[in-house]
C-alpha cells in the first residue's frame, strides 16, 4: 500500500493536476515543432518535382497557382511551397522563404483551399489539401509567420477542417498544424481548446479503443506499426494544449481514461503489454 500511495504522490498526473497545468517530460516530441516535406504519395501521384522551381524567386507564382490554379497545379504549387518551408531546405534561408511566402499571401491562399467544403472525387485536389496543411504547418514553426497566418483564421478553418474531413492524411497534417500554433501561446491554446473533444478522438483512431471492449482489449497503445502518424500528431497537440494550461488539462483528465491520459500526454505506457486495463473499458 505504501509502495502504491509513493507512485500515486509522484505520479506526472498527480504533478500536473497540482502544478495547474502539465511540464512536458524530457525527449518528448512536443518541445519543437512538427514539420513536414515533400510526401511520397504526392510524388506518387504527380511525378517528381522539378527542383528549379523550388526557388524563392518563384513563391509569387506558386501562390497564385495554390489560389486559382488547377487541381494538379495547386498541387504542385503547395508541394514547393512545402518545401520551402521545411528544413529540408538547407540551402535556403528557410525563415525568410516563410516570410515571403506570408507577405506574398500565401496564408490566405493556403487557408482557402483548406476551408473549400465543395465535395470532389479528384485525388490531386485531396493531395494539395494536404500539402497546404503541411505548408501552413511549417509556418507556424516560427513566430513571424505563426502571427501571420493566425491573422488569417488559421485556427478556426483548421478546427473546422478537422471535424469535417475525413482523410487520415490531411487529418495528419492538420494535426500538425495546430499543434505548432498551439506551442508556447495560451493565447492559441485558449483559442484552439474546442478542438480537444476531435483531437481527442483522432488520438483514438489508433491503439486503445475504450468503447469498442474487443478491440480494447487487444488493442495496444505502443503499436506504432498502425500509426500512419495522425496518432501522433494528435496526441502531440493535445500534449502542447495541456502544457503550461491547467482548464485544457482538466478538460483532457476528465475525458480520457487514466491509461490514455498516461500515454497521449505523458508519453507512459499503463502496463508492461501497453494493453488498456479492463477496468478503463467502459469507461
Amino acid at each position: 500500500m505504501l509502495e502504491q500511495a509513493n507512485a500515486l504522490n509522484h505520479s506526472p498526473v498527480r504533478a500536473a493536476r497540482l502544478s495547474g497545468g502539465m511540464e512536458d517530460y524530457a525527449g518528448s516530441q512536443a518541445q519543437g515543432s512538427v514539420l513536414f516535406s515533400d510526401s511520397a504519395d504526392w510524388e506518387q501521384h504527380a511525378g517528381p518535382l522539378d527542383l528549379k522551381m523550388c526557388r524563392p524567386s518563384f513563391i509569387p507564382n506558386h501562390i497564385k497557382m495554390a489560389r486559382s490554379g488547377k487541381p494538379m497545379e495547386k498541387l504542385a504549387a503547395a508541394r514547393v511551397l512545402t518545401i520551402l518551408t521545411s528544413e529540408d531546405a538547407a540551402t535556403l534561408d528557410v525563415s525568410k522563404s516563410r516570410m515571403e511566402i506570408c507577405s506574398s499571401g500565401g496564408p490566405e491562399a493556403l487557408l482557402t483551399m483548406l476551408s473549400s467544403t465543395e465535395t470532389t472525387d479528384d485525388t490531386s485536389l485531396t493531395l494539395a489539401k494536404e500539402a497546404a496543411a503541411a505548408t501552413i504547418a511549417n509556418l507556424c514553426a516560427q513566430d513571424d509567420s505563426r502571427a501571420a497566418v493566425v491573422g488569417k483564421d488559421a485556427i478556426g478553418i483548421l478546427l473546422k477542417l478537422i471535424e469535417r474531413e475525413s482523410s487520415e492524411e490531411l487529418l495528419k497534417y492538420a494535426c500538425g498544424a495546430l499543434g505548432n500554433l498551439a506551442r508556447e501561446s495560451v493565447e492559441n491554446q485558449e483559442a484552439i481548446a474546442p478542438g480537444i473533444p476531435q483531437l481527442i478522438n483522432l488520438s483514438r483512431l489508433v491503439g486503445i479503443k475504450p468503447d469498442d471492449d474487443e478491440a480494447a482489449e487487444h488493442a495496444s497503445l505502443d503499436d506504432a506499426e498502425a500509426d500512419n502518424g495522425l496518432e501522433l500528431n494528435a496526441s502531440i497537440t493535445l500534449r502542447k494544449l495541456a502544457i503550461g494550461n491547467a482548464p485544457n488539462y482538466k478538460m483532457m483528465e476528465e475525458m480520457l481514461t487514466q491509461s490514455e491520459l498516461r500515454y497521449f500526454l505523458h508519453g507512459e505506457l499503463p502496463n508492461d503489454e501497453g494493453r488498456i486495463p479492463d477496468s478503463e473499458i467502459d469507461k
